[in-house]
């Protein structure tokens, strides 16, 4: 009698091409959602970025008024902030003529109109050109934004603009 020796069906260790390619597939879907969601949250933060910007200039330039820093000769009359395109300038304004003015580029903002301004010395308020109050629109990325400054001197910051 003979014996017959039967060797074990050879297994091969592994993944099958279909489950490489599901594999690929969702990782690739969870890549492109990753991308999109990384891409939103940048702009987000250059907008956010280019609000708090704006706004410490402006409260820079208030506090400059409020306390009659200047570098200029004759009676102090205030701070002029003038808003042009992505440049944001604050001037000392004198009888005897303006101080250094002092200019910052704001990256990635653009300003929907040239706005100026004066904060008056002492805490009196802002010269809005007449107005009670002033709209700052400008955009970041072609999305529009908007800062508010009243008579008094109140910044307040209105938000995405739609």
């Amino acid at each position: 009698m003979r014996i017959r020796q039967t060797m074990p069906p050879l297994q091969f260790g592994g993944y099958t091409l279909i489950e490489l390619l599901i594999t690929i597939s969702i990782t690739g879907i969870l890549i492109v959602f990753g991308l999109s969601g990384y891409s939103k949250n940048q702009e987000r933060q250059i907008a956010l970025s280019a609000k708090e910007s704006i706004i410490a200039i402006l409260q820079e330039a208030q506090t400059q008024a409020t306390i009659g820093e200047n570098d200029c000769s004759g009676i102090f009359q205030g701070v002029r902030v003038t808003l042009t395109n992505s440049t944001v300038t604050k001037t000392p304004v004198c009888a005897g003529g303006d101080g250094t003015a002092k200019e910052t580029i704001i990256p990635s903002v653009t300003f929907s109109n040239s706005y100026s301004l004066i904060f008056l010395p002492l805490g009196n308020g802002v010269n809005l050109g007449g107005a009670s109050s002033l709209n700052i629109d400008y955009s970041v990325d072609d999305l529009s934004y908007q800062i508010n400054i009243n008579s008094p001197g109140v910044i307040t910051y209105n938000g995405k603009q739609s």
